[in-house]
């Protein structure tokens, strides 16, 4: 769990640094990796895609 005290739009940069470190050095990168894409956003914001195929 993470908490932090920040405006959504920090929060969104933070889940986006975390997500790209697990995509770069994580256990089990390559499995989500065998999806077609992989991204990040809020539902009424804009889509931030890390990873596509």
């Amino acid at each position: 769990m993470i908490e932090r005290e920040s405006d959504w739009k920090s929060m969104e940069t933070v889940c986006i640094d975390l997500v790209n470190e697990y995509l770069s050095f994580g256990k089990y990168a390559g499995k989500l990796k065998e999806y077609q894409a992989i991204g990040i956003g809020f539902v009424d914001g804009d889509l931030h895609i890390l990873y596509e195929r």
